[in-house]
């Protein structure tokens, strides 16, 4: 232990994404998309948009083996863009990341909503321009290079008197 404390600087992440939709409640539609992208049984901590250098990613083949890796009731920091829904609306939610060259690397996330006639394509599209422009940002604040911007989006259509979640979330572990 050092003299600040316990330090947690993790060696691995991972991305996971998921939808999830229900009749009862905000809440409910986005435990099922934390179900949907396999982390539902953790205890999620948000965190900012670092990822530390030498940082190595994580797949896995399948949830069950996503799954496995970890205990449920494990806590993990994440960092995460999740867009809820009241229904009749089509949702995004998207992380940008990349791994530093010789530095720390950086994550950004961002979310959209459109009207529920828009193609799920095109708001993909409109996400994926607003993460690399705040991204490009990002990384000049930090005076970092990356290896390679790498992004995921998700997004949905909700039907009308449904709630809906979109999450996109980078765990670091």
């Amino acid at each position: 232990m050092s003299q600040r404390g316990v330090k947690l600087l993790p060696r691995y992440y991972l991305v996971v994404s998921g939808i999830g939709l229900s009749r009862a409640s905000p809440i409910n539609a986005f435990d099922k998309a934390l179900k949907d992208a396999g982390i539902h049984n953790l205890n999620l901590v948000e965190v900012s948009s670092i990822l530390p250098q030498d940082i190595e990613e994580l797949e896995f083949r399948s949830r069950e083996e996503l799954q496995a890796y970890f205990k449920p009731g494990e806590i993990i920091h994440v960092v995460m863009a999740k867009r809820l829904s009241d229904g009749g609306e089509c949702i995004a939610a998207g992380l940008m990341w990349g791994e530093g060259q010789n530095s720390h690397g950086y994550v950004i996330e961002q979310t959209l909503t459109a009207p529920r006639d828009e193609d799920l394509e095109r708001l993909k599209l409109r996400l994926l321009e607003r993460l690399k422009t705040c991204f490009k940002e990002g990384i000049e604040i930090r005076g970092i290079t990356v290896k390679e911007e790498r992004h995921r989006i998700t997004a949905a259509r909700i039907p009308e008197k449904t709630y809906g979640c979109a999450v996109t979330a980078l765990i670091l572990c």
